[in-house]
């Protein structure tokens, strides 16, 4: 096995147990519900591309995060208004 192809699978696996813990301990207690539970769900299936958008997302302000998931105002652009929507969606 290539070691360069297990060293970047191994960075990935740690880059979204890294993200899954922030997901869960934003400091706001509906953030750590809205998001957390988005991360618990959908972290293992996120592409790459995704991945950057969920982190633009963690390092927000969570008062802003929360106002964008109660859809009090629009996402502004540079953030994912896809994940944002999958986030408050029921799931299935």
């Amino acid at each position: 096995m290539n070691p360069v192809a297990v060293n970047l699978t191994e960075d990935q696996e740690l880059r979204r147990k890294k993200l899954y813990f922030r997901a869960q301990h934003r400091g706001c207690r509906e953030a750590d519900i809205i998001i957390g539970g988005f991360a618990e769900r959908e972290i293992n299936s996120l592409a790459p591309q995704e991945l950057d958008q969920f982190e633009a997302i963690l390092d927000a302000d969570d008062g802003e995060v929360l106002r964008w998931l109660l859809g009090l105002v629009a996402v502004p652009a540079g953030y994912s208004a896809g994940l944002i929507a999958r986030m408050v969606a029921r799931p299935s």
